[in-house]
């Protein structure tokens, strides 16, 4: 793309009406992202709708007050990489969202698209249980190969990012604003960790201030790069409910952490789970229902061999959808008859499976007791 272009790209970024899935038309009508923002353009847009020309009004607008030649050079200046939708290092499951941005600045070493992301999100006025687990799952799925994704605000959210820094570091920050802008203020230090080892993303434009509105565009974002997201903890007007249904939106498995019944700032997060959300207990859980076994952490002591075992077990039925005992003991997963079938004993009393009437186990979700 020439640098013309890639200056147009810029402005037509800062227009919340243009998303890379409409665009597209336009872009073919005007014969390129400089011919969208021409005069000739201009007059078009004007005279064919009421909606075509409040569109022309904004692309004028953004024209005249916005310098795009001057935001290329300050991203090159600050080793800002400028990812357009149709680049390779573009974020394959946000192209698969119903509007992703036409274009994301990022800062730091972390590929956006090397390894599977979960996005880990929950108030900003979080209890100290939720902190905690927002930490141990960011750490444990880092430590286990997954990206960790959040939107760096206080709370929950940057927990699961500190989390994930204690594991293999993987970690994604979605701002809300400029990604030069640092929101909240308290963590800076955070900010400064994740361009060394992280990735900071955002599709607002650098200098762009934090206003109540990108949040929820954000959370689009958030959503759209994972294929899954944990809401740790949410009352029942928490902003991460609006991660939650973006994900359901676009077929994304939605999981929550169960929070006490009278809590009031866990009411958004149990009604998630009453209203079909996957329950989570351990990392092992989220692994499972991926399929992100193989990247499990290994364990040395009796109860994890066991655990173990009864993870490929459940792996093996979920395969399958159904499995009999001769079934699994052909497929080799233990060395002897008698700890498949106490395993198999154990799964089913902790809930995990089920035996039906013709003797095939199937798996039931939600109940897994395994640690990790």
């Amino acid at each position: 793309m020439t640098e013309k272009e890639i200056c147009a790209l810029l402005t037509l970024n800062r227009i919340s009406y243009f998303h890379a899935k409409n665009i597209g038309a336009y872009r073919q009508l005007f014969d390129s992202y400089q011919g969208i923002l021409s005069d000739a353009a201009n007059r078009e847009l004007a005279g064919h709708s009421s909606a075509g020309k409040r569109l022309s009004e904004l692309i004028a607008k953004e024209k005249n007050r916005f310098d795009s030649r001057y935001e290329l050079a300050q991203a090159q200046q600050h080793t800002i990489d400028l990812i357009a939708y149709d680049d390779d290092a573009y974020p394959p499951l946000l192209r698969e969202i119903a509007d992703p941005p036409l274009l994301l600045y990022k800062k730091g070493p972390l590929s956006l698209t090397d390894s599977p992301c979960i996005a880990v999100v929950g108030s900003r006025h979080a209890s100290w249980y939720a902190r905690e687990q927002a930490e141990r799952f960011g750490r444990g799925l880092s430590e286990a190969g997954v990206t960790i994704v959040s939107g760096f605000a206080r709370g929950v959210d940057t927990s699961a990012h500190t989390g994930a820094l204690r594991g293999k570091g993987k970690t994604i920050a979605v701002f809300g604003c400029g990604i030069d802008r640092i929101y909240p203020r308290e963590n800076k230090n955070l900010s400064a960790i994740l361009e060394r080892e992280g990735a900071l993303v955002s599709e607002y434009s650098l200098g762009e201030g934090p206003r109540p509105y990108h949040f929820p565009r954000r959370n689009r974002i958030i959503a759209g790069m994972a294929q899954g997201v944990l809401i740790v903890e949410a009352s029942r007007k928490s902003g991460s409910l609006i991660t939650a249904h973006c994900a359901l939106s676009e077929g994304r498995t939605v999981y929550a952490i169960p929070g006490k019944v009278d809590f009031y700032g866990a009411e958004g997060s149990n009604r998630l789970l009453k209203d079909g959300a996957v329950l989570v207990q351990t990392v092992a859980d989220i692994c499972e229902d991926m399929g992100f076994v193989a990247a499990l952490p290994q364990y040395s002591s009796k109860r994890d061999q066991a655990s173990a075992l009864g993870r490929r077990i459940l792996t093996q039925i979920r395969g399958k959808k159904e499995q009999s005992f001769d079934e699994l003991w052909e497929c080799g997963l233990t060395d002897t008859v008698g700890m498949l079938q106490s395993e198999l004993t154990k799964l089913e009393l902790s809930g995990r499976i089920k035996k039906n009437m013709q003797g095939r186990y199937t798996v039931q979700r939600h109940k897994d007791k395994y640690m990790v």
